[in-house]
């Protein structure tokens, strides 16, 4: 939401069906659904840019540390599942699912991938609530 103008705010509750289409599409099977079949990844899409804007929505209404807090639970939750690639869980793979695009040898890659954006995630975040907290 960082183009759009602070108008459209609302409810803080829009959190809950953000999470909740977030942390869908990052179990192992309907990842494995979303890299095989374009339908899937089309839906992906969709529902991961609505659970965006669903959090970007409820983010006004919400106070700096509530935001804060909320980033600390999403670094938490993306070290875990960076964790889950370093240790190459076979779930997330055409191991477990044969239809699954996806090799366990991939998942090395990912994890580090995924700790390169977080970290400029946290750096930019964190820089921009620190500013806003001086101000």
């Amino acid at each position: 939401m960082l183009f759009l103008p602070k108008v459209i705010r609302g409810s803080s509750v829009w959190i809950v069906p953000s999470a909740f289409l977030a942390v869908l599409w990052h179990l192992p099977y309907f990842f494995a659904l979303a890299g095989a079949f374009p339908t899937f990844r089309a839906m992906n899409d969709a529902s991961m840019t609505a659970s965006g804007v669903l959090a970007g929505i409820c983010a006004g209404s919400l106070s700096i540390m509530k935001k804060l807090g909320l980033l600390i639970v999403w670094m938490t939750a993306d070290t875990v599942y960076s964790i889950v690639f370093l240790l190459q869980f076979p779930q997330y793979s055409n191991s477990a699912y044969p239809f699954s695009p996806f090799l366990i040898s991939q998942e090395v890659n990912t994890a580090i991938a995924m700790w390169i954006v977080m970290s400029g995630a946290i750096a930019y975040v964190l820089g921009g609530s620190l500013k806003e907290l001086l101000l």
